[in-house]
């Protein structure tokens, strides 16, 4: 979604995903795998809080801006910390195939 004031947070984020996404075929000869995690739908993290998500001068110059990206947070930000948390685990671990398995 395009919001004011959100340019820098936009670029940072499209930066990330470009920056794994290249890197992954440079790395494909190796047993190196790459992942950009966003837990953007996290509550309880700093994104709930509308200080921390807009500057100051955004909500004072423009608080439609800040009331619209706030109404929007309050609608995705519904899953709880251990989903990061746990992807990271997952992507982390080594899995094993089931042709690989010894028993």
């Amino acid at each position: 979604m395009d919001l004011a004031f959100s340019t820098a947070y936009s670029i940072s984020k499209a930066g990330l995903i470009r920056f794994v996404g290249c890197l992954q075929p440079e790395l494909k000869d190796t047993k190196i795998q790459t992942f950009a995690v966003h837990p953007g739908e996290v509550a309880g993290t700093q994104l709930s809080d509308i200080k921390y998500v807009t500057k100051d001068y955004v909500r004072k110059e423009r608080p439609e801006v800040a009331e619209q990206i706030g109404s929007l947070l309050k609608e995705i930000l519904n899953c709880h910390t251990r989903l990061p948390a746990w992807t990271c685990v997952f992507l982390a671990t080594e899995r094993v195939s089931p042709e690989s398995t010894v028993c």
